[in-house]
């Protein structure tokens, strides 16, 4: 039991003058700090002095910059968009009507990046297409 006090107490007398220095080490770099924070009472004169206005041929006149128009969001069918930027999104499968074929592979000519237009005449998804 007394071993344990004993120890007990080294470890809290190494902790309180642990604290001690970490303390004055705090206070020192605060001390620094400030100093380097601080501002010097009296400032030159020429610091003081304000500028004369500028005369107006002197003043640019202001530009106007042209605001970019904002990107338009992408046109969608069944959650996937119609220009494909080149991407293999569609399948003939993926549509209910030839219509809708058609409406994508127009929006991606003058290429077939969706490969809907299988012998290359113009009509995709064959299958789809209903005469009336």
């Amino acid at each position: 039991m007394i071993t344990t006090v004993a120890v007990w107490s080294a470890m809290l007398f190494w902790l309180a003058t642990s604290l001690s220095s970490l303390d004055g080490s705090l206070q020192a770099l605060r001390d620094e700090f400030v100093v380097q924070q601080s501002v010097p009472a009296e400032l030159p004169a020429e610091e003081l002095a304000t500028p004369a206005p500028a005369a107006a041929e002197d003043t640019p006149e202001p530009t106007l910059e042209a605001t970019p128009e904002p990107t338009p969001e992408p046109e969608l069918l069944f959650g996937k968009p119609i220009v494909t930027q080149g991407a293999d999104l569609w399948d003939c499968r993926d549509f209910l009507t030839w219509e809708q074929a058609m409406t994508v592979y127009q929006a991606n000519l003058p290429d077939d990046p969706n490969l809907i237009d299988f012998d290359g005449n113009g009509i995709p998804c064959e299958s789809l297409r209903t005469e009336s």
